[in-house]
């Protein structure tokens, strides 16, 4: 019982298993549908590599932009601070300027 034409591949051999056309066209349909299911796949595994990318680079930018805010905080505070010791300087100048007219008004006489 030896048989000249040989299957050559495993769909070949499926093939001349099957009894029916039906069962033929049936196959044909599930490896249609799952080619395109492994395409899809594979059209979503490419899109999600770029978005952790695109998500990787965002977030580099969002964190360099946070360091960038925090050193603008940090001026601002800072020049905040000396904006109230100028003040507070001015105050007390002001306060000795007072304090030495008001002498110089009396030793010389002068109100005003």
């Amino acid at each position: 019982m030896a048989q000249t034409d040989e299957p050559k591949s495993l769909i070949d051999t499926v093939n001349t298993l099957l009894c029916s056309d039906h069962c033929r066209s049936k196959l044909a349909q599930l490896r249609a549908h799952n080619f395109n299911l492994i395409n899809d796949y594979n059209s979503s595994m490419t899109k999600c590599i770029g978005l952790r990318e695109n998500n990787k680079l965002l977030t580099k930018n969002v964190e360099a932009q946070k360091k960038d805010i925090d050193l603008l905080h940090k001026d601002l505070n800072q020049q905040q601070c000396w904006v109230h010791d100028y003040k507070n300087k001015i105050n007390v100048k002001t306060m000795e300027l007072d304090s030495v007219r008001a002498e110089l008004e009396l030793l010389t006489g002068k109100y005003q």
